[in-house]
């Protein structure tokens, strides 16, 4: 992800249901620039997940796939 300035970024994995099953990032500061995220799945199971990514006044929800 790119930010154009410094921000708090908060980053959550959801079930389908939208419970919140895992947290990445919790109001952590990232300095303005490109920034790449490693996730580690492997005590979630297969299935379809949505993450989604809040910094500053941002805030975005995607869809991915975890498979085993």
């Amino acid at each position: 992800f790119s930010l154009p300035e410094r921000s708090n970024v908060s980053l959550v994995v959801m079930d389908l249901l939208g419970r919140k099953v895992k947290t990445i990032y919790d109001k952590k500061w990232f300095a303005a620039g490109v920034h790449e995220i490693s996730f580690d799945g492997r005590e979630l199971p297969s299935g379809i997940y949505f993450y989604q990514m809040e910094a500053g006044k941002f805030s975005e929800t995607r869809k991915m796939i975890l498979m085993k």
